[in-house]
């Protein structure tokens, strides 16, 4: 939204003269960026083996990115690293601050962690 604020301090008929004076332009306007690319990778890890790696989504905004996880159960996040806690599913969130003219905005990959697998000797 951008509020146009004018105050007009005299109008002189019949010559048709107009004088402006106090012009005020605010904007609130702010753009949500669109969030791409966010990716676990493998999406999928048996539990003992490392976490995956995050590949961070990309956007128009320079807001710094932190990343949470809805089941710190299953995953916990550490700056850029994920631990595996036990096994499970949880959407791993990447937040990233408003910045500028930008909102902030959100973008969400699934991390299942399933049971090692026992091989026999």
């Amino acid at each position: 939204m951008l509020l146009l604020i004018v105050s007009y301090n005299k109008i002189i008929l019949p010559a048709l003269a107009l004088t402006v004076t106090g012009i005020s332009i605010q904007s609130g306007l702010k753009i949500t960026p669109t969030l791409t690319g966010f990716a676990l990778s493998p999406a999928s890890v048996a539990f003992g083996a490392s976490g995956p790696v995050i590949t961070p989504p990309s956007s128009a905004s320079s807001g710094a990115l932190t990343y949470t996880s809805s089941n710190t159960a299953v995953a916990t996040v550490s700056g850029t690293a994920i631990n595996l806690v036990g096994v499970g599913t949880t959407t791993m969130t990447a937040t990233q601050a408003a910045a500028g003219n930008y909102t902030s905005a959100t973008s969400t990959a699934t991390l299942t962690v399933t049971s090692a697998i026992n091989v026999a000797t």
